[in-house]
C-alpha cells in the first residue's frame, strides 16, 4: 500500500473531543494537516477552499439527517475524500436509535472511531483508522488513474485507426500493461476488504 499523507478536517461541535483527536494526530507523521470546524456549513467552506482528503465527523452531535445528506452529496461530487464517523456510541444509541436506517445503511461500511475509547487504546484505534483511510485513498487514487489510462488508451486507439496518426504498437502495449497492473492492484485491495 502507498503511504498517502492525510489532510484531515474534524467536523465536531465538541471542542474537547476534537482536541483529543488533534493531539493523537500530532504523533502520526503521515498526517500532514489537521483543521477543526464546528458546523456543516464550515465543513463545506473548508472542502471548497482547502486540500482535504479525510474528514472525521460527528453525525450524532451535528444531526444525523442533515449530516448524512451532506456526506452522501460530497461522496458523489468528490470521491477523493474519505469519511470517518467520529462519535460517542452510547449517545448514538440513546439519541439516534435509527442511525443506520434507510440510506444511512451505508454507514455500516464507513470507518468508525468511538470518542469514548479510553487512553492508549484510543491512540491505537486512531492509528488503525489512519491506516484504513490510507488504504481507501490508495484505492481511490488508483481507480482515478485507471480511468485516465482507459480514456488515454481509447483516444490513442481511435486516433491510430486514422491513417494520419499511427501510434507504435509498443506504446499501446505499455499503456495496456499499466492498466492491467493497476486493475490487479484494485482487485487485490477489494479482496482484502475496504472501508468507507
Amino acid at each position: 500500500m502507498r503511504e498517502i499523507p492525510l489532510k484531515v478536517l474534524i467536523v465536531d461541535p465538541d471542542s474537547s473531543a476534537a482536541e483529543a483527536l488533534q493531539n493523537a494526530f500530532r504523533d502520526i507523521k503521515i498526517v500532514l494537516s489537521v483543521k477543526h470546524v464546528y458546523s456543516l456549513d464550515k465543513m463545506i467552506s473548508a472542502i471548497t477552499s482547502e486540500d482535504i482528503n479525510t474528514i472525521f465527523i460527528d453525525p450524532v452531535s451535528l444531526g444525523v439527517d442533515k449530516t448524512s445528506s451532506n456526506i452522501f452529496r460530497i461522496r458523489k461530487t468528490n470521491s477523493g475524500i474519505v469519511f470517518v464517523l467520529y462519535y460517542d456510541s452510547k449517545k448514538q444509541k440513546e439519541k439516534e436509535p435509527f442511525f443506520y436506517s434507510g440510506e444511512r445503511e451505508r454507514f455500516h461500511h464507513y470507518f468508525f472511531l468511538d470518542k469514548t475509547t479510553p487512553g492508549t487504546e484510543f491512540m491505537n484505534k486512531v492509528l488503525m483508522t489512519v491506516t484504513a483511510c490510507q488504504g481507501d485513498l490508495s484505492r481511490i487514487l488508483t481507480q482515478e488513474k485507471v480511468s485516465r489510462l482507459r480514456s488515454e488508451l481509447a483516444s490513442i486507439q481511435e486516433n491510430s485507426s486514422n491513417e494520419s496518426a499511427a501510434v507504435p504498437v509498443n506504446i499501446l502495449r505499455e499503456i495496456q500493461d499499466q492498466l492491467g497492473a493497476l486493475e490487479n492492484e484494485i482487485k487485490s485491495y477489494k479482496a482484502k476488504g475496504s472501508g468507507s
